[in-house]
């Protein structure tokens, strides 16, 4: 579709077989500019240029463009997004292409007075007119898909967040899933004892872990 319509509006602005001194380049510099974000600066010497060559040189740099626009979608679909602009100026063009017929339609009665036939002028400017509704969908597709911005990829969700916050202090205590082991006390070197003392000997070693005999400790 880029092809096509660098084509369609150099074959307007600069036709095959004419003179480069009376191509309309101020026109297809604005063009390029407002389509493609293109800037094209009308050449010092314009009876030296090819209309073969220039119109290479355009598309290889409006394709140049179309792939860094890809990149920016990064993450999404770009072939939606191009689909559904498509969708969109067709049926923008298409409800205008429905009233341009309506109008000719009404009007085309008065071509009788210029000895025509109105069928035959319906048929022919019919026709014309949609062919300039598909220039009109083809140049407003392109311009758009230069122009539309791409989205912004929403944040991680809220669990994903907090698990990548914890992965430091997971590699820092050394155990999986984030949660830092706790930290050993000076309580656990002491044993707490059996609930049941009536079964301690007095000779035994005290449930305290002093290392004295009970009788001589917590038993005395």
């Amino acid at each position: 579709m880029i092809n096509e319509d660098l084509e369609a509006k150099l074959a307007e602005v600069a036709p095959e077989g004419s003179y480069p001194e009376r191509w309309d380049l101020l026109n297809l510099k604005t063009y390029l500019e407002r389509v493609f974000g293109m800037a094209w600066e009308v050449p010092a010497k314009v009876n030296s240029l090819d209309r073969d060559l220039l119109l290479a040189e355009l598309k290889e740099s409006a394709l140049e463009r179309y792939a860094a626009r890809d990149k920016d979608f990064e993450g999404f679909n770009f072939r939606e997004v191009e689909k559904m602009i498509l969708l969109q100026m067709i049926d923008k063009a298409w409800k205008g292409h429905l009233y341009d017929l309506d109008h000719l339609k009404k009007s085309i009665g008065l071509r009788a007075y210029g000895q025509k036939d109105p069928k035959i002028e319906y048929q022919k400017e019919s026709f014309a007119l949609f062919e300039v509704m598909l220039g009109k969908i083809r140049e407003q597709a392109v311009e758009y898909v230069f122009k539309v911005q791409a989205p912004r990829l929403p944040p991680p969700p809220l669990a994903v967040r907090e698990v990548r916050e914890e992965e430091p202090q997971a590699v820092a205590s050394g155990r999986p899933g984030g949660t830092p082991g706790p930290r050993p006390s000076v309580l656990q070197k002491e044993s707490s004892g059996p609930r049941d003392i009536s079964k301690i000997g007095r000779n035994d070693p005290c449930y305290c872990g002093s290392g004295k005999k009970y009788k001589k400790c917590h038993g005395a």
